[in-house]
């Protein structure tokens, strides 16, 4: 069973992908919106799992992308071609959507800093993804309108250059690599272009009412944790 989570509102988030990265729809019931789509193999699992909660291609009218590393969007272009839907994603990323490749992010650790220098060697060969169109490119922030309204999409800079988080009814945020869930009590991706604004991106989410956040890695992340990890 997908994971889901229900705001006052009305929306329903699911976890449609896990494990490689994870991908999320928001649906009012009738309209979706679909966060990230993962790796280009894990699409038919991504199309199951919407046939699976009945939520049709053309159901979709918004892709939002928190980020354009090829595992959060490498299978974009095929969705995007086959649902019709606008693509949302940050203005210092929609240049790397155009060509098909984003640069990788440095490793913040010893391990993953020795990691990140081998895989500059296999960029273009591992790392690239079909080309695609960005129509609606953030800056700082974006407020959906109706049948979207309550959703906000907020710069997080810091993972990546063009890193957006997604703000559901002030009630819970879809971060990307803002934060990272795979590892117990432990929020801070491995891998950061800028790790002194991505904790910014953090003092940013906390200053929200939100009291869940949903990585694009693991499981969701507390606001208890969040407050612990920055510092408060």
């Amino acid at each position: 069973m997908m994971k889901s989570w229900q705001t006052k509102s009305g929306f329903t988030v699911y976890q449609l992908l896990g494990g490689r990265s994870n991908s999320y729809v928001i649906t009012n019931g009738i309209d979706a919106l679909v966060v990230d789509t993962g790796k280009l193999t894990s699409y038919s699992t991504l199309i199951a799992r919407l046939q699976s909660l009945n939520i049709p291609l053309s159901a979709v009218r918004y892709l939002v992308l928190t980020h354009t590393h090829f595992d959060h969007c490498q299978a974009a272009a095929k969705f995007i071609e086959n649902s019709g839907c606008l693509v949302i994603a940050s203005v210092f990323e929609q240049e790397f959507a155009k060509r098909g490749f984003t640069p990788l992010p440095k490793g913040i650790t010893p391990v993953t800093k020795v990691i990140a220098r081998i895989a500059q060697f296999l960029k273009q060969k591992w790392f690239s993804y079909a080309p695609f169109s960005v129509d609606i490119a953030v800056r700082e922030t974006y407020a959906l309108n109706a049948p979207f309204e309550g959703i906000q999409i907020v710069a997080t800079p810091g993972h990546s250059v063009g890193s957006i988080s997604i703000i559901v009814d002030a009630e819970l945020v879809i971060v990307g690599d803002a934060l990272f869930g795979v590892f117990p009590n432990s929020i801070l991706p491995p891998y950061a272009d800028d790790v002194d604004r991505m904790r910014q991106s953090w003092r940013l989410l906390l200053s929200t009412s939100c009291s869940t956040f949903l990585p694009g890695h693991g499981c969701a992340i507390s606001r208890e944790l969040l407050n612990k990890k920055n510092g408060y």
